[in-house]
């Protein structure tokens, strides 16, 4: 599983693509504090990707329709501090995380993710 994180905070998110490059089929091929690159993934194929929901929204909403336009069934994961950030819903968003979640909760969240994809 191809697997993109855009977080803001860099201890935060190289913790994360440490943690999660342990897993055996996934694949962190990308990591930024932003969106601004997403055009330069090398990879034709995201399945994954995993957003800073703290990114402001109108951000958050440009890397969404990027990402939709360019991988057309890729699964957004909002990375979120409390659960009220994720009822300000963004089109395009497939579930949340909390930032605070274990490494077995990450691991769970992106395979039901990918088990919902796949009967897609």
């Amino acid at each position: 599983m191809n697997i993109v994180i855009i977080e803001q905070n860099t201890i935060y998110r190289k913790s994360l693509k440490t943690v999660l490059s342990q897993i055996d089929d996934f694949k962190i091929v990308f990591d930024s504090d932003n969106g601004d690159y997403l055009d330069q993934i090398p990879s034709a194929h995201i399945d994954l990707i995993l957003l800073d929901f703290s990114i402001e929204k109108t951000e958050c909403n440009e890397i969404i329709n990027k990402a939709i336009a360019r991988w057309q069934l890729v699964k957004i994961i909002l990375l979120v501090y409390f659960k009220e950030d994720w009822k300000n819903n963004l089109r395009g968003v497939t579930d949340f995380i909390f930032k605070n979640s274990t490494k077995k909760e990450f691991v769970n969240k992106i395979r039901e993710t990918q088990l919902n994809k796949q009967k897609q």
